[in-house]
C-alpha cells in the first residue's frame, strides 16, 4: 500500500482515547475549587502551610492564616484543562470557518442585518435613480452651507480679542 493511500485510509480511523480525554478535562473542569486551609494568627505561620498567606480584618490587623496551595494547584489543573479542551476544539473551528461561517470574535451582530437596514430606500435604489430624485450629488460635491453657521461667521469676524492684565478684570 503506497504512503498517500495508507494516510487517506488511516485519516477516517478515529484517535484511540479522544473521548476518554475529553470526558478527563471536562471532569477536572467540573470540579468545584477546594477550600484553603486556614489557622489562626500567630506571628510564624503553620509549618504545614505550603502557601501560607495572612487575612486581614476591617482594620488592617491580621487575623489568620490561610494557605493557596490548595487552590492554586486546582486552578493551575482547571486552567491546562481548559486548554487541552481548546486544542481538540480547535480543528473543529477551522472546519466551520472554512464553509464560509463568520469568525466567532463577530459575534450574532455579524451574522444578522437588521431589516431596516436592508429594506432602506437608498439600498433598494440604483444609484441613476438616486441621483434623479436629488438624494445625491456628484462625487465631488458639497452639501450646501448652512445658514446658521453662515450668521455665526458673519458675527465672529466683528468680534475683537483683547488681552488684559488680571487685576483689569
Amino acid at each position: 500500500m503506497s504512503r498517500k493511500r495508507r494516510r487517506d485510509v488511516l485519516r477516517h480511523v478515529p484517535v484511540i482515547g479522544r473521548d476518554a480525554a475529553r470526558a478527563h478535562f471536562e471532569a477536572i473542569l467540573n470540579e468545584p475549587p477546594p477550600e484553603s486551609p486556614t489557622a489562626p494568627w500567630r506571628e510564624e505561620p503553620p509549618a504545614w502551610m505550603l502557601k501560607p498567606v495572612p487575612v486581614h480584618d476591617m482594620r488592617g490587623e491580621p487575623v489568620q492564616w490561610i494557605d493557596e496551595a490548595p487552590h492554586a494547584a486546582w486552578a493551575a489543573r482547571a486552567g491546562k484543562a481548559k486548554y487541552e479542551l481548546m486544542k481538540m476544539d480547535a480543528p473543529k473551528k477551522a472546519e466551520g470557518q472554512a464553509q464560509n461561517d463568520l469568525p466567532s470574535w463577530m459575534g450574532p451582530q455579524g451574522r444578522r442585518m437588521p431589516l431596516e437596514e436592508l429594506n432602506h430606500p437608498a439600498n433598494l435604489m440604483t444609484v441613476q435613480e438616486r441621483q434623479q430624485k436629488g438624494l445625491t450629488g456628484p462625487w465631488n460635491s458639497r452639501p450646501a452651507p448652512d445658514p446658521a453657521e453662515d450668521k455665526m461667521a458673519r458675527e465672529s469676524r466683528d468680534i475683537t480679542c483683547t488681552v488684559a492684565p488680571w487685576w483689569d478684570e
